[in-house]
C-alpha cells in the first residue's frame, strides 16, 4: 500500500437496513475514505431472511450460525452480491465517494473451502451445509491497484490487508470472513475492535459520527439476564447493542 496503510471496515447488514441506515453508513464510508485507503466489509442482516421468506424457503440456524443448502445459497449470494452490494455503491457513490462492488468470487480475492460440521450447544453434530471458511491463496490484487487509484472496495476479504494496514473489526460475531488465522496477524497488521479501541481512536470515531450522523440503538438487561443477551444476540431478535448493567 506504499505509505499510507489499508483500514478494513467490516460491520453487519443490521446497519444497513433502512434507507436512512444506508445513507448514513455512505456518508461515513466518504469521510473515513477522505482519511486513509479504505476497503468496506458488509454482511446481510435481516435482509436474507426477507429474501428467504419471499421465496418461501424455511430459515435453519444452529446456535446463530445458518444452515445452507443449495437454495438458500441462491438467495444470499442474491441478496448479499446483488440488492445490498448494489444499493450500498450506489449510495456511497451518491455520497460523493468511489465505490466499487467487488465479491470475493472476483479476480479470486477470496479462497474458499467447505466448513467443517459443528458441535453445537445440545452437544449435536450439525452440518453447516455450502457455509465457507477461508483456504489460502487470495490474490488481493484487484483490491490493492482499486485502492492506489483512489477506489473504495466494498467486497468480503481480510487478507487483502497489506501488511502494515489496519484491520477494524465492528463486532460482527459467528462470521468466518473474514477470518482470523494467524499467518494473517502477523507482518505487522494491527488489529483492533471496538471493544479495545484507544482514547484518541474514540476520539476521532465520534468526530467521523458526528458528521456522517449516525444513530445508535442499546438494549439494557441486569446482569442476572446476561443469558438472555446472548440468546437474543444469537437469534437475531436483538435490535442494536446489548449493555449488561449491574
Amino acid at each position: 500500500m506504499g505509505q499510507r496503510a489499508c483500514i478494513v471496515l467490516k460491520f453487519g447488514g443490521e446497519l444497513l437496513e433502512g434507507p436512512d441506515d444506508v445513507q448514513r453508513m455512505a456518508a461515513g464510508i466518504r469521510a473515513l475514505a477522505a482519511r486513509a485507503p479504505l476497503v468496506v466489509v458488509h454482511g446481510g442482516g435481516k435482509e436474507i431472511d426477507a429474501g428467504l421468506a419471499v421465496a418461501g424457503i424455511p430459515k435453519r440456524q444452529v446456535d446463530g450460525l445458518r444452515v445452507t443448502d443449495e437454495a438458500t445459497l441462491g438467495v444470499v449470494v442474491a441478496v448479499l452480491a446483488g440488492t445490498i452490494n448494489v444499493r450500498l455503491v450506489s449510495a456511497v457513490r451518491q455520497a460523493g465517494g468511489r465505490a466499487v462492488g467487488l465479491t470475493g468470487v472476483d479476480a479470486g480475492v477470496a479462497a474458499m473451502k467447505r466448513a467443517k460440521p459443528i458441535t453445537s450447544t445440545g452437544g449435536d453434530i450439525v452440518d453447516l451445509g455450502l457455509v465457507g471458511t477461508p483456504a489460502g491463496g487470495a490474490r488481493p490484487d484487484l483490491l490493492l491497484d482499486l485502492v492506489r487509484r483512489g477506489y473504495v472496495p466494498i467486497v468480503s476479504c481480510l487478507a487483502a490487508t497489506a501488511k502494515g494496514g489496519r484491520v477494524v473489526c465492528a463486532g460482527i460475531h459467528m462470521s468466518d470472513i473474514p477470518a482470523f488465522p494467524y499467518r494473517l496477524l502477523w507482518e505487522e497488521r494491527q488489529v483492533l475492535s471496538v471493544a479495545n479501541l484507544t482514547r484518541s481512536d474514540g476520539h476521532e470515531f465520534f468526530d467521523i459520527a458526528s458528521q456522517a450522523g449516525i444513530v445508535t440503538e442499546t438494549v439494557s438487561y441486569p446482569l442476572a439476564r446476561a443469558n438472555e443477551a446472548l440468546s437474543d444476540l444469537r437469534t437475531s431478535r436483538l435490535q442494536g447493542a446489548a449493555v449488561l448493567v449491574p
